[in-house]
């Protein structure tokens, strides 16, 4: 006898997202590997679930026709319903790269569905007069231990999972050739070493006060956001703990019409240039970035809880931006500083890991480098000794420092990549800084260029003019001219 139930719990619409994502996206294939057919609980989805693995460990890319091929040999193509069938699990599907939403509602329901069994079981075997309670409860025991396991995160990974998943990054790496298989940063060179910035990644720009590690990791933000697509939606999560939303939004702005933030700020601007400036903030409101102001007590473990918020909000979250750590709050009463960042940073670590995002982390410098001379100021891993495990559990350190310590007007800056976990490190990238207008520049590109880009047909002005109507930038561009000439005799020497 079964305990009566009007339907079994399902969520077949994520059942649907799942498969779908895989055949458009099959680098998120792995995602779904800590599935059993049997979470599926549609008969045509657990063939096709069947059918996908099945392409994975033989490292066969999962398209409609090798899922038709597959099908066929298990002689199960007719009770999927057959190639239209197929077609329609991604039709009308957006590309994502990130599916553990969609894989938690499936897994989640097929738990209930285990859960309602092991009631019946219990119903059931309960009702034997020859029963005996000590067996009922130790079977029982086993049961809701197998469930339980079920929903704990599965941080056992079989040689096959692990090798399935090795080779699917290997295949995409070899696909798109010189291709980034990540993030865009706006930045050729810095996307060149890095090959964008990749999920499950955590990167450190680091650097003291006033060089631009912020402005930089809007810029990076900016690019993201701007390269996103109905087919390859982008949302992002931008930590503010050391200035105002109010602020970031200017910055923003700034980056978007290539006017001073200053001018911004006091009005000091044309009609056409507040025009501008009115047409971005309009822009600005649609964009998918949700922001944290850093008022009220911020800790890594809120920051998690947050993440789930805006995942649940936007069904995506493509990647977080933490600015800066050390301004962090621990959730623990410790005095002892570096066991505070050491629990931050690895929170922040592992938040990367678990939502499959790139998290990008400024961070400050000890005081080793001030103590430093000349060229000798350049920053050093050491430099962040004292910032918990931040160099340990960063994927990538990137060291932002000025072109001459000596000349505080010369807006050249150099992106040293210190640490990059299996790629090129050692490396440095040539950069202009443009403070007034928040904005950086790879050193090489054409004066009044479109430069960074920014939200896509955001008004651009390659010369800011002055509330008077003259241009603003002369000065400024020929000091960019005279930094470029220099920073390439610099890198033409090293």
């Amino acid at each position: 006898m079964l305990y009566p139930v009007d339907t079994l719990p399902a969520n077949i619409a994520a059942e649907r997202a799942v498969l779908g994502c895989v055949i458009l996206n099959n680098s998120v294939a792995a995602q779904m590997l800590g599935l059993p057919p049997a979470a599926f609980s549609v008969e045509a989805n657990r063939y096709i679930a069947v059918a996908i693995r099945t392409l994975c460990a033989a490292g066969r890319g999962i398209t409609p026709l090798t899922l038709q091929d597959e099908l066929t040999k298990m002689e199960q193509l007719t009770a999927v319903g057959g190639p239209a069938c197929l077609a329609a699990l991604f039709d009308g599907m957006p590309r994502f790269s990130d599916i553990s939403e969609y894989v938690r509602l499936v897994r989640e329901a097929f738990a209930r569905r285990k859960a309602m069994a092991i009631g019946n079981w219990l119903f059931n075997e309960a009702q034997a007069d020859d029963a005996r309670i000590e067996d009922l409860l130790a079977a029982l025991t086993d049961k809701i231990e197998d469930l339980r396991e079920g929903q704990q995160d599965d941080d056992l990974v079989s040689s096959e999972v692990a090798t399935i998943r090795a080779m699917s990054e290997l295949e995409t790496r070899w696909t798109g050739g010189d291709e980034i298989i990540g993030l865009p940063t706006g930045f050729s060179d810095v996307d060149r070493i890095l090959r964008g910035l990749r999920g499950g990644k955590y990167y450190t720009i680091a650097a003291g006060t006033g060089i631009g590690k912020t402005t930089l990791a809007l810029n990076f933000a900016d690019r993201i956001i701007a390269d996103s697509s109905p087919d390859d939606p982008r949302v992002g999560l931008i930590l503010s703990l050391e200035i105002s939303v109010e602020e970031l939004v200017v910055k923003q702005i700034s980056i978007a019409t290539r006017l001073d933030s200053d001018r911004i700020e006091t009005g000091a601007l044309s009609a056409a240039e507040k025009q501008a400036v009115r047409t971005a903030a309009e822009r600005l409101k649609r964009i998918p970035v949700e922001y944290v102001e850093g008022f009220a007590k911020v800790t890594a473990g809120s920051i998690a809880a947050r993440v789930a918020k805006v995942r649940r909000k936007h069904k995506l979250l493509s990647f977080l931006i933490v600015d800066y750590l050390q301004l962090l709050d621990s959730d623990d009463r410790r005095e002892n500083e570096h066991l505070r960042l050491t629990e931050i940073s690895r929170t922040l670590k592992r938040i990367a890991r678990q939502y499959d995002i790139p998290v990008i982390v400024l961070s400050q410098l000890n005081r080793d480098h001030a103590r430093r001379s000349g060229q000798n100021r350049d920053y050093q891993l050491s430099d962040l000794r004292g910032s918990g495990s931040i160099e340990e559990d960063s994927d990538v350190v990137m060291f932002l420092m000025p072109q001459d310590w000596n000349d505080e007007e010369n807006p050249g800056r150099r992106l040293f990549i210190a640490k990059h976990r299996g790629g090129r490190k050692h490396v440095t990238v040539p950069l202009v800084f443009f403070g007034e207008q928040s904005r950086f520049e790879s050193a090489a590109i054409k004066v009044g260029g479109d430069g960074l880009g920014g939200l896509n047909e955001w008004p651009r002005q390659s010369q800011p003019q002055a509330a008077n109507g003259k241009s603003n930038g002369h000065k400024h561009h020929s000091k960019q001219e005279q930094v470029r000439k220099s920073l390439d005799e610099y890198y033409e020497v090293m």
